[in-house]
């Protein structure tokens, strides 16, 4: 079962790689650098990323395809 955190997050980040309609603001490299990917990196990509022969839950984070595709249901 996935927790709801996770799968907000993933469309989170997802939605802002799809988005090509708004672009993002000037500085959103730097804030996703600051705040967003040490976020990923402590509580997501364990489990998600760190060993693409370890993932759980199909879940792969590691790229834009793997957050699109999602995980088990």
């Amino acid at each position: 079962m996935k927790r709801p955190s996770v799968i907000a997050l993933a469309l989170l980040v997802g939605s802002c790689l799809v988005n090509a309609e708004n672009p993002p603001p000037v500085n959103a490299g730097r804030d996703f650098t600051l705040k967003v990917l040490p976020l990923l990196k402590a509580k997501c990509f364990t489990c998600h990323g760190d060993d693409p022969k370890k993932i759980k839950g199909e879940l792969n984070m590691l790229s834009r395809e793997g957050l699109l595709k999602g995980g088990e249901e």
